[in-house]
């Protein structure tokens, strides 16, 4: 299921609900299909004839969405925008300067659509392990390293991993992980780790 849409329009804002929960799903290359639900955050994996396997309940905090939260997402999404100027690091961004001070954003923010609380993960797809489990992104207070839940092929939570603070996971191998990290100019780099 994709981001849920805003119900109020007749302002300019994100097209979404910030921080709403949604369902997130990807395929194994043999076609299993793992689905992470957020209603009480679980893994259902689907065999490619049928077979349904359930996993147990993942705890999860349910943490207020505060102001902070809504200022920071707000902030990232009109950085990757559709019209130019530059962001805060001298680069080009996609709006104008002036659509990226405070006051701008604090606008946006104040109309802005948001769930009262996070989900338990982010909307990022999952990744899949060669060894068959599912790596679910959590959702984590602002400041704190990304985190991802290991999920094996029952359902049942395997482990957790954090990043180095800064970095963000883009795939994994048979012996490493590989992150992305950007230097103050916006500049990225890709690291691995064991």
């Amino acid at each position: 299921k994709g981001s849920t849409p805003r119900r109020n329009t007749q302002r300019p804002g994100i097209p979404y609900v910030l921080f709403a929960a949604q369902d997130i799903w990807n395929v194994t290359p043999d076609g299993r299909l793992g689905v992470v639900r957020s209603s009480d955050y679980h893994v259902e994996w689907r065999e490619a004839e049928g077979r349904l396997t359930t996993g147990p309940r993942i705890a999860f905090d349910r943490r207020p969405v505060t102001l902070d939260d809504r200022m920071d997402h707000t902030r990232r999404f009109m950085q990757g925008s559709s019209i130019s100027g530059r962001n805060e690091h001298g680069g080009l961004s996609p709006l104008p300067a002036e659509m990226l001070e405070e006051k701008a954003i604090r606008d946006v923010v104040e109309y802005q659509e948001h769930s009262p609380v996070h989900p338990p993960f982010s909307g990022t797809v999952p990744l899949i392990s060669l060894g068959g489990s599912l790596w679910v992104e959590r959702s984590v207070r602002l400041g704190v390293a990304q985190t991802w839940d290991v999920v094996g092929v029952d359902g049942a939570l395997a482990g957790r991993v954090q990043l180095p603070r800064g970095r963000r996971l883009v795939a994994l191998g048979a012996r490493w992980l590989y992150a992305v990290v950007a230097d103050d100019d916006g500049l990225e780099r890709l690291e691995r780790y064991r």
